[in-house]
């Protein structure tokens, strides 16, 4: 079977580019693969690495339509996020792509990497993602519009977890038989020893607390320095490793970003917080071991999907917090195999992260706990259960035989919920 895979993808800081990557690798041995992805400035790509399309160009549809029916795969694999190929206008013009590829004859399958319910679509949200507050009624109808769109023209959907599939069928209208639960991968690494991480980063003899990824509004970064102030009055070693920078410029100088910065001034907390900047790939797996304690603090609560962080620690086996918002509570449970707080409760973080620190057998458990639950979702895995999903679009498999990850059944008829109305989780 021959595939085309459109997707942002490394060098670009995103979670989808990441995912692409791990899913890629283990498709290419699988099916005849290329991969449709943006261009960066000063890098190159070759065969089955097209790089033809710009984020944020009103031409990106056309590109990347002229490469996926030059490529003559049958099977045509999006990645979607509502602000992955650009702007607003961009997001108005995804739609034609899929219209495109349709007339093209292609089977479409897209990954829907967030979904935002339709309850959450009002004003607030529309200015949170700097949107504007007018008319709010006329952009709740437009998402929720562009979203049906592309959920009529796929022939399959791929998403991560149950609840993204709640959504998308009581919310949204979608046929049950249309949506498939993948979960998002997970890599397959040992975690050096802990001693040997922290000296390789300089950070021998201290207490670790490690957050990695960007710094923005909704990832709470802002609370975790709160409450990082309470621990470093119990352990005056402790250091708040920040792995990450701000998305761009314009957030490092926004309202939020100010904030944080004049925040890390504080005197109290000289030489206790490193803000990394953005950490190579390859290096990520030495900080994830040097962590004492992984702190996911998320206080964005309106969007459905899975954190690309969350799969990447996940294997490491170290004593994670987080907090009780969508991207994790599908696979974090509280005092099973993670501590979970309140959104925004810097109280709560505070006494979460001091539990871990002063219990190591806790923390030793909560981690084998997600680690072992890890080993069902890794990319080897995932890979097939995504040829599975290919295969049932284009009745070339058995449709409706379930392919079974982590208690997760992937095939549409298996995954069809009760129209119930959303089921309670967490």
């Amino acid at each position: 079977m021959k595939v085309c895979m459109i997707s942002t993808f490394p060098p670009e800081r995103c979670g989808v580019a990441y995912y692409t990557a791990g899913l890629v690798k283990n498709l290419k041995d699988l099916v005849s693969l290329c991969i449709i992805a943006n261009r960066i400035n000063g890098v190159t790509s070759r065969w089955p690495l097209i790089r033809c399309w710009k984020r944020d160009s009103l031409s990106y549809i056309f590109q990347i339509l002229y490469c996926s029916v030059r490529s003559r795969a049958r099977v045509i694999h999006i990645q979607h996020h509502y602000s992955l190929y650009g702007g607003p206008l961009s997001a108005l013009e995804f739609p034609f792509l899929l219209v495109g590829l349709k007339l093209a004859r292609r089977t479409l399958v897209v990954t829907l990497h967030s979904i935002i319910p339709m309850s959450k679509l009002n004003g607030q949200l529309f200015r949170k993602y700097g949107l504007g507050s007018h008319l709010p009624i006329i952009k709740k109808l437009l998402m929720i519009t562009l979203l049906k769109l592309v959920t009529l023209f796929a022939n399959g959907l791929i998403v991560h977890d149950r609840t993204s599939q709640e959504a998308l069928v009581n919310e949204y209208g979608v046929s049950g038989t249309k949506v498939f639960i993948v979960p998002h991968g997970v890599s397959e690494f040992s975690s050096p020893v802990s001693s040997d991480a922290k000296a390789q980063l300089g950070f021998s003899g201290r207490t670790v607390i490690l957050y990695q990824g960007f710094i923005t509004e909704g990832k709470g970064v802002d609370i975790l320095i709160e409450a990082f102030k309470k621990v470093h009055e119990v352990y005056n070693n402790a250091l708040l490793v920040i792995a990450g920078g701000f998305r761009s410029a314009h957030m490092e100088s926004c309202d939020f970003g100010h904030t944080t910065l004049k925040s890390l001034s504080d005197k109290d907390l000289a030489g206790s917080i490193d803000i990394t900047g953005f950490v190579a790939e390859d290096k990520l797996p030495l900080y994830f071991s040097a962590a004492d304690v992984i702190v996911l603090p998320y206080t964005e609560s309106d969007v459905l999907g899975i954190s690309e962080v969350l799969a990447e620690v996940a294997p490491m086996g170290k004593p994670i917090v987080g907090t009780k918002t969508p991207k994790l509570i599908g696979t974090l449970r509280n005092k099973s195999n993670s501590l979970l707080v309140d959104p925004g409760n810097v109280e709560q973080l505070a006494s979460a992260i001091l539990q871990l620190l002063g219990d190591e057998q806790l923390g030793l458990r909560l981690g084998n706990n997600l680690k072992r639950e890890a080993s069902d979702r890794t990319w080897d895995k995932i890979g097939l259960m995504t040829v599975a999903v290919y295969k049932d679009v284009t009745k070339e498999g058995h449709h409706g035989r379930p392919a079974v990850s982590g208690g997760i059944k992937t095939t549409a008829q298996s995954n069809k919920p009760k129209k119930t109305g959303m089921q309670p989780r967490g």
